[in-house]
């Protein structure tokens, strides 16, 4: 863990799954939310892990702990520049050219199996690498957590 790396003491409930569904997603912070030490930012799967996570925080009174959070997701959604409450950052994962460069490698794959024998090992478990970039929107904001 990259906090632990840093000296920051990790605790277990901060690290929550979920089954990607709404519902699985304010589950899963809830959870994150019962545990002694609430975190001051949340690195979430998907942009919109985050965002149910922000809904949820916004709807429900009772989890409003005069805290400050802090969300980075992955995905770069297109909506987030109209949000109210933005993500401080997303993770642009630049889909297309790593859509791509799959498309590349499996063609590669089936023009070598034409001209060669068959290779003694699938395609699968090759992996691609791509670079992506993290897209900052406004730092000085969060999500205002109040009671």
């Amino acid at each position: 863990y990259a906090m632990e790396e840093l000296g920051i003491p990790v605790q277990k409930h901060w690290i929550q799954e979920t089954d990607l569904s709404c519902t699985g997603n304010e589950q899963a912070f809830l959870r994150m939310m019962e545990g002694k030490g609430l975190p001051t930012a949340v690195l979430a799967f998907k942009d919109n892990v985050a965002l149910d996570a922000i809904n949820l925080c916004q709807r429900e009174a009772e989890l409003k702990k005069d805290q400050k959070i802090k969300w980075v997701g992955f995905g770069n959604t297109p909506e987030l520049r109209y949000m109210n409450y933005p993500l401080l950052a997303s993770v642009e994962e630049h889909p297309l050219a790593l859509g791509e460069a799959a498309f590349d490698k499996l063609l590669e794959k089936i023009q070598q199996e034409e001209t060669e024998e068959a290779p003694d090992h699938p395609i699968i478990g090759e992996k691609l690498m791509k670079t992506c970039e993290i897209i900052e929107y406004d730092g000085k904001r969060g999500l205002e957590v109040k009671s």
